[in-house]
């Protein structure tokens, strides 16, 4: 017999392409027109029909595929005895780390050994808190016999997938064992451990727990399939019709339901299978880390210490600077800190080495610092959808807020033609206002207290305008078909409609196709929500009420729709700003609150006890909120709960009648109003 190894050269071209699809592999260059006669490189589904006529080539020459440490056969699946090898070589056991990990390698195989928790019983004791290692002879007993049923282990057959299983099943005070077979073949061994409230389970429990651990490990292949189930616990075959159960077996009982099983009596002596085992140890993988080691690392950081300006000056001025050194590399140290120069390379190589390095992982005491970021300013294109968010601090000054949006948006996508933000003070300040109006934006701010406003805006895309001689145009132009919008080319572009060649008309149709979608979007969504409004409008000199919402503290057990949000006025209004927003004359106490309001905020003037109330107009809040105080304790009772008795207090309400007084827990009370004694 003669073996021979043959590399197909060009192997997609030894498939033939079928004569009416020849045409469909044709292609143009300025040579002339030209067509595969044979199956080219490149297609999609080229590797697959390759791959198929490997299969069907080989396939009587195709024994048996190897397969994450097991081999597939025709038979069904066994392990790999090059995999067990390196098992049954294991020395003895010396500590409790290679017991350890001699169980996590040999229990991968578990499923092969028919009492695998028994046999590993001693070994897996070793492994138990404050278990003091002795290495005796019965548990060289049980390493000797676990190396040796895996030497000799079964050929597991596949399952068929026609349903016509059988399981065994069996408990004891050691623990719970199953096989699940199929025809007369054993598919899978499966066993655990008792956990310690388990011991105390009797006999009927411990058994039914057997068999919902079978249906639970083996869901895959028994849910929506037949199955029989042998137990040597007579008792259970009337699981389903018994009228007492606990609160156990009824939990269980639904779960077994789920499945098509037919629970039967197997005499223990029958039932030679099954056997009490112990808990499985947890698998441990075996990884195999590679090391990469950089030689020139030190090399590079002194160079780019050298050329950071900022590095340079420190070393040129080391007598001055108490907290820095050069150590024997003529490298700057902080103390005990490498000083990290700006070079973004060089960082994510020392980040690489500090962090994913085997002999570091980042092992010292000291952790990785935060980002110390406590925010987001949220940036959202009208016509993409598109969205950026910048993570910033509530510190953040309005000009490092203004460098942030140069750097992250304008520098990617120009000037906007508008922004619509909220009321925070640094959008409202002259320099945000000054630095817009320098840009040429349109800078618009949403209506008080009415977030809705700050949706999507109408943005159109400003673009780099800078010409490349590769492509003959702005990279922005050849991009999105048309010229970048900003300050420096202001008179060249501005709102003018753009002129271009094919390009440029079918990316601005796609961009007024997108435009129209988004219309028609909005007006469909505006139907919905018409529905559940009504028309509201009011007239300068109109008197009106403005809502106010407690900020309340404690939790409210109480009917629904008490304490719900009131008014405090009347006010005169000025004048309508916008479609659904008006200026209101408001009082000195309330200067601290921009007085322009949305119509959803207002209330026609008609007095009503129940809504409007009398609140010291100085202690509203900015966001229109004011405390809700208790004045006064009007009954106490207890309520049981989880057999644990919670006392409540009825709680009168400053600004409210008693009829609206509410039960609160008398421990929230005292939390959250401390100065609160009746």
């Amino acid at each position: 017999m003669h073996f021979s190894k043959i590399d197909l050269r060009l192997g997609y071209h030894q498939l033939r392409v079928k004569e009416q699809d020849i045409s469909k592999t044709a292609f143009r260059t300025r040579y002339g027109h030209y067509e595969f006669l044979v199956m080219p490189f490149g297609l999609t589904n080229a590797p697959a029909v390759f791959m198929d006529l490997m299969n069907r080539t080989f396939h009587e020459f195709l024994d048996n595929v190897a397969f994450l440490g097991h081999i597939v056969l025709a038979e069904g699946i066994t392990m790999d005895l090059a995999k067990v090898e390196a098992i049954t070589k294991w020395p003895r056991l010396t500590s409790v780390i290679e017991v350890r990990s001699f169980l996590g390698l040999a229990g991968y195989y578990r499923r092969f050994v028919e009492g695998f928790s028994r046999l590993a019983l001693p070994l897996t004791k070793l492994m138990r808190k404050g278990e003091n290692f002795v290495w005796n002879e019965e548990r060289e007993k049980s390493f000797k016999e676990l190396k040796q049923c895996l030497v000799s282990a079964p050929i597991l057959t596949l399952s068929s997938g026609s349903g016509e299983f059988q399981i065994y099943s069996d408990a004891s005070k050691k623990g719970l064992d199953c096989v699940l077979m199929q025809h007369g073949k054993v598919i899978a061994y499966a066993s655990r451990q008792l956990k310690p409230y388990e011991v105390n389970y009797p006999t009927h429990d411990l058994e039914l727990a057997a068999v919902v651990f079978t249906l639970k490990i083996w869901r895959h292949y028994l849910y929506g399939k037949s199955c029989d189930v042998f137990t040597d616990h007579k008792s259970l075959k009337y699981i389903f019709t018994q009228r007492e159960l606990n609160m156990r077996q009824r939990r269980w009982l639904e779960l077994l339901k789920d499945y098509d099983t037919n629970i039967q009596y197997h005499p223990g002596k029958a039932n030679v299978v099954a056997d009490a085992l112990s808990r499985k140890s947890g698998m441990i993988a075996g990884i195999k880390a590679s090391l990469r080691v950089e030689p020139d690392l030190i090399y590079r950081i002194k160079e780019a210490q050298k050329e950071d300006s900022k590095t340079w000056t420190i070393v040129k001025n080391l007598d001055k600077q108490v907290e820095f050194h050069l150590d024997n590399d003529n490298v700057l140290w902080q103390d005990t800190r490498l000083v990290d120069p700006n070079d973004a390379s060089l960082r994510e190589a020392l980040l690489t080495e500090a962090h994913s390095s085997p002999f570091s992982v980042h092992s010292g005491s000291t952790k990785m610092s935060r980002l110390s970021t406590s925010g987001l300013v949220v940036v959202v294109d009208r016509l993409t959808k598109s969205a950026y968010f910048l993570p910033i601090r509530k510190d953040y000054s309005v000009s490092r807020l203004a460098k942030i949006f140069q750097q992250e948006i304008v520098r990617l996508h120009g000037t906007p033609s508008a922004i619509v933000s909220d009321r925070d003070p640094r959008f409202a300040s002259r320099f945000w206002k000054g630095l817009q109006k320098a840009w040429g934006n349109r800078l618009k701010f949403s209506t008080a207290f009415h977030p809705q406003t700050e949706g999507q805006i109408e943005l159109e895309f400003a673009y780099n305008n800078n010409w490349h001689a590769s492509i003959k145009c702005a990279p922005f132009e050849m991009l999105y078909g048309r010229k970048c919008r900003a300050p420096i080319c202001w008179d060249r572009v501005g709102e003018r409609v753009i002129e271009g060649p094919e390009m440029i008309e079918v990316t601005n149709a796609k961009v007024a196709v997108a435009k129209e979608k988004l219309k028609e979007a909005h007006t469909r969504q505006k139907s919905y929500a018409d529905k559940h409004r009504r028309s509201l409008e009011f007239q300068p000199g109109d008197n009106v009420f403005l809502k106010v919402s407690p900020a309340r503290r404690v939790r409210c057990f109480s009917i629904k729709g008490k304490l719900s949000p009131r008014f405090i006025g009347p006010f005169e209004i000025l004048d309508r700003v916008g479609e659904v927003s008006y200026r209101l004359a408001l009082p000195p106490q309330l200067s601290h609150i921009h007085n322009v309001f949305h119509v959803s905020l207002l209330r026609g003037y008609k007095y009503h006890p129940l809504y409007v109330i009398s609140y010291p107009l100085d202690q509203i809040r900015i966001d229109l909120s004011y405390v809700e105080e208790p004045e006064a304790i009007l009954d106490r009772k207890d309520r049981v709960m989880r057999k644990k008795t919670i006392p409540f207090v009825k709680i009168l309400w400053r600004n409210h009648p008693e009829r609206e007084a509410t039960w609160e827990t008398e421990e929230s009370i005292w939390t959250s109003y401390p100065h609160f004694l009746p």
